[in-house]
């Protein structure tokens, strides 16, 4: 028989001798679809879903929030100089890249943690130049890592206010871009007690696509193997490289 549009109990998926308890669960998941729904029917929720999952309200709030900022703009109107406020869109490389996490403090503290093979952290500013060339190549690293369950990959803008918190968290004594930060947990520890490490992000000799993937996950494999045993004193030292740039640390 067809069903009747307006059968209550069909549309709650309960029997007609359902419980009070069986009404309030069918009432429950009836509010999880609702707010399903919401999330997907939106294009920006459903982007930011897809892609970092129960995070997803959060970077949708990161969009809305800190990818922007107010520039002062002046014109001339009838002879007189004026200044008014302009909003500009502040570009994020990697938005969309599921396999790249996107950081900031409001929730780092909830990402970083907890995991016990190597996170590798690029920070850069999207007005660089070398961090513009250097983002395709961290793309491509993060999508062959992607099945590897001890390389997470993550994300830091530069350009995005707060985050330079961060930078100084991982790279206390320097202030160059783009930089690649590999942190390595230490034994038996848990939260931000990393050792860090730097890999050049922009060094000539392994520029090409292939040569950077291969550098970066010989590298990693060297401090996880490394971590199995103690780590040697020499590698407890961050290693410095060449700066690149200066940020502008916003």
């Amino acid at each position: 028989a067809a069903q009747n549009d307006n059968d209550y109990y069909a549309i709650l998926n309960v029997a007609k001798d359902a419980t009070t308890s069986q009404l309030k669960n069918a009432q429950s998941k009836f509010q999880e679809l609702q707010k399903a729904y919401e999330v997907l029917k939106d294009p920006d929720s459903r982007v930011a879903y897809d892609s970092y999952g129960t995070f997803w309200l959060e970077l949708k709030k990161y969009k809305e929030e800190y990818l922007q900022s107010v520039e002062m703009e002046r014109f001339i109107q009838g002879g007189r100089m004026y200044v008014k406020e302009v909003k500009v869109e502040i570009e994020e490389m990697f938005w969309g890249k599921p396999d790249i996490t996107i950081l900031h403090p409001s929730w780092v503290d909830e990402v970083i943690p907890g995991f016990d093979g190597i996170w590798v952290l690029f920070f850069g500013n999207p007005q660089c130049g070398p961090c513009k060339a250097s983002a395709p190549k961290m793309s491509q690293f993060a999508t062959l890592q992607k099945d590897n369950p001890k390389i997470k990959v993550g994300t830091v803008n530069m350009g995005v206010h707060g985050n330079h918190l961060i930078y100084e968290r991982v790279s206390p004594n320097s202030n160059s871009i783009p930089k690649i930060a590999l942190l390595l947990p230490k034994q038996g520890r848990e939260g931000w007690d990393y050792e860090i490490f730097q890999f050049n992000a922009y060094d000539n000799s392994y520029n090409g696509q292939r040569h950077f993937n291969s550098q970066l996950e010989k590298e990693c494999k060297r401090l996880l193997d490394s971590a199995i045993e103690p780590l040697p004193a020499e590698l407890l030292q961050v290693t410095q490289i060449p700066s690149a740039m200066t940020p502008r640390l916003v």
